[in-house]
């Protein structure tokens, strides 16, 4: 009987929490107009992070999510990123990826932060070369960071100071 309670109270606990996820708001994505001079596009939510570009006032970018007070876009024009090069099948200036699933990374380096993944297939346009790898524009759906307090209007959620 003991266990049968148990096993009711677990139910009930578990399908309050799902209910209260399904409840929790999508971020809704949007273009944001940048408003703080010179800005860095980071590798990730923090000024620790590779630096991947710098975007000026007045260019656009499309936020994707937010973390803090740092907001997820869309790698704007102008961020360059690395493959392994071992891992795609060149032909001039662009690529194949060969491998099931391939890390994008901020730096041509095992260390540098991992940016998103490519499948098996996946078409790369190839910058340069450095060494064993690929300096590559980024791909649809790679995703880069900027500080929240640069962006007009502001991601919804985002921990700004202005």
């Amino acid at each position: 009987m003991r266990q049968a309670l148990a096993l009711i109270v677990a139910v009930l606990i578990l399908k309050d929490a799902a209910a209260g996820e399904a409840e929790k708001p999508k971020f809704e994505q949007y273009r944001a107009k940048l408003t703080g001079g010179r800005v860095h596009v980071r590798a990730g939510p923090g000024q620790n992070h590779t630096s991947l570009a710098v975007v000026q006032t007045g260019d656009t970018v499309f936020v994707v999510g937010v973390q803090g007070a740092w907001a997820r876009i869309d790698a704007p024009e102008g961020c360059e990123v690395f493959i392994a090069k071992e891992l795609v099948k060149l032909a001039g200036k662009s690529g194949t990826v060969t491998a099931d699933h391939a890390n994008i990374r901020a730096k041509p380096s095992e260390k540098g932060d991992i940016m998103g993944q490519v499948d098996k297939g996946a078409s790369l346009e190839v910058l340069a070369t450095e060494g064993k790898w690929l300096k590559i524009r980024p791909p649809k759906g790679i995703t880069a960071w900027i500080s929240a307090k640069y962006l007009e209007p502001p991601p919804p959620g985002a921990t700004v100071e202005k």
